[in-house]
């Protein structure tokens, strides 16, 4: 897989920052404020050292959605997630079935038809043909910002997926995300931060993420 160029990376950030936003404000769970939206330059970030492909079983503990079917359930108040690419992947308002568990925000989906990758901003439920990813212990304390970056960059190998090759659990363990590293060859966690931080949609998703976190 090729470095991708700043440009490529801020202008893919931008789009998806603004989409989520788009999405919270659909669902009347946006926080705004009248503060004017400014974004930073890529070109005044620091480039990180190099890049290199992590296993997204060594990032993430993956496993399915809690239920199929969403024909005979009622509509309710919970946030349904299903395999479609649009609107981050949500399907409507159901009541909750039996064998569903609500999953916390900041917990990252993929659509098992079309491979689309979407960080959660809001508690939801899921159907089982959506792989739920969630950090594992040594990387919990990533910022939500990195997170971000994270998904996003999943989301530059959705091309591999489709319906007749299907992106299951155990095939999409398997796979990889190409992420930038520092000189110590780890994360580069400073360049994903502050290349997220500077889209000019990040602080109105972040405050209103963190608002569905408290």
């Amino acid at each position: 897989q090729e470095k991708p160029s700043p440009k490529e990376i801020m202008d893919g950030l931008e789009e998806s920052l603004r989409n989520v936003f788009a999405f919270l404000v659909k669902i009347d769970k946006a926080t705004i404020d009248d503060k004017p939206i400014e974004n930073n330059k890529e070109s005044d970030i620091d480039k990180p050292s190099n890049w290199h492909s992590y296993k997204i079983k060594d990032l993430f503990d993956i496993q399915r959605g809690h239920f199929h079917s969403i024909a005979a359930l009622d509509d309710g108040q919970y946030p349904t997630i299903s395999r479609v690419s649009t609107d981050n992947g949500l399907v409507g308002f159901f009541d909750i079935p039996d064998e569903a568990q609500i999953i916390p925000p900041k917990t990252i989906t993929v659509s098992t038809v079309t491979g689309d990758t979407f960080l959660q901003p809001i508690p939801f439920i899921a159907t089982d043909n959506v792989v739920l990813c969630t950090l594992r212990e040594e990387y919990k304390n990533l910022s939500l910002s990195s997170l971000f970056f994270i998904s996003f960059m999943m989301n530059q190998s959705k091309w591999r997926y489709s319906y007749g090759r299907q992106c299951y659990m155990t095939k999409f363990s398997k796979s990889e995300v190409f992420l930038p590293i520092n000189q110590e060859e780890k994360l580069d966690i400073d360049y994903m931060e502050k290349m997220v931080e500077s889209t000019k949609y990040w602080k109105l998703v972040e405050a209103s993420i963190n608002n569905q976190l408290q």
